[in-house]
């Protein structure tokens, strides 16, 4: 009988084992063991079931985006970029950095992950707008030509209801400036504002300065007070000779928006699986179509 029993015990072991419960979860065929989850947070901090599915996504996410960054463009976190981004990540008072991540309730494995995404949604950005036809890059040329290009501009102030009216009529028909400037003849104040990029223009003369048509009057008003503005003369770097400066660009404003369509597609097209206990792989009310471990 106690040979059956021990027989039995041992049966129950071997299921147990076989069931996986020591795999936390299995990703695109790579097996994340339970032991990486208990990494995660403190010895002897029980999590609740909302924490232990969160960090389990964590570490879904992280070996999808670290294995996709690797096979599709050969990126990945190199050991200096990962300690620089830790850093960036405990920055804050105090010397002992084990007592205020133990106040977060992480260790210093729960940042590494963070910091590895960190580094890799910079490179991975890097990358996709060098992908043909990923980058809007009218969009991103206007962005590079806001900061590189030179505008001149020239104002005009009324001294009368009567010339204002009659320039903003003007400027309303798409007349020239010399013509507003004809129109009303003394009762009007002009002024050089010199010759910078858009953005040093500011407020609305920067979008006259970067796109309005050169000589054209174009009415604005700032602090109750109608003025006629133009750009007198443009200078624009040619996109074709600062290719790369509008890709950096472009990845430093576009970026964010790519690098999330192009996990969402990593996540949406990954074969995962998640222990019963921690919860499914399945997108939540809030994620819409976005898989995540649901506990």
């Amino acid at each position: 009988m106690a040979r059956a029993l021990s027989t039995g015990l041992a049966l129950i072991v071997f299921v147990s084992a076989c069931g996986g419960s020591e795999i936390l979860a299995t990703v695109n065929g790579i097996d994340i063991p339970r032991t990486d989850l208990e990494a995660l947070h403190p010895d002897g901090v029980p999590q609740d079931p909302d924490e232990a599915a969160s960090s389990t996504f964590l570490l879904i996410l992280h070996t999808l985006l670290t294995d996709a960054a690797e096979s599709e463009f050969g990126v990945s976190v190199t050991p200096e970029e990962r300690q620089a981004a830790f850093e960036a990540r405990t920055a804050g008072p105090g010397d002992d950095l084990a007592a205020r991540l133990a106040e977060r309730n992480v260790t210093e494995a729960r940042v590494t992950l963070d910091a590895d995404l960190d580094v890799l949604r910079k490179r991975v950005q890097e990358e996709l707008v060098k992908v043909p036809g990923v980058v809007d890059m009218e969009k991103a040329y206007r962005d590079f030509l806001a900061i590189n290009a030179s505008s001149c501009m020239t104002v005009l102030t009324f001294l009368d209801d009567a010339t204002e009216e009659t320039a903003r009529q003007m400027a309303e028909a798409g007349e020239t400036l010399e013509a507003v400037r004809a129109a009303v003849g003394d009762e009007v104040v002009g002024a050089s504002l010199g010759c910078q990029s858009p953005v040093q223009h500011g407020g609305d003369l920067a979008a006259v300065a970067l796109d309005g048509e050169i000589g054209i009057a174009y009415g604005r008003t700032s602090d109750g007070i109608f003025y006629v503005a133009a750009v007198t003369e443009r200078d624009a770097p040619p996109a074709e000779e600062h290719m790369d400066e509008i890709l950096a660009l472009a990845a430093s404003r576009q970026g964010d928006a790519l690098f999330d369509a192009w996990a969402v597609n990593v996540l949406q097209t990954a074969d995962v699986s998640v222990d019963r206990s921690i919860g499914t792989w399945t997108p939540s009310p809030d994620s819409g179509e976005v898989p995540v471990v649901v506990p």
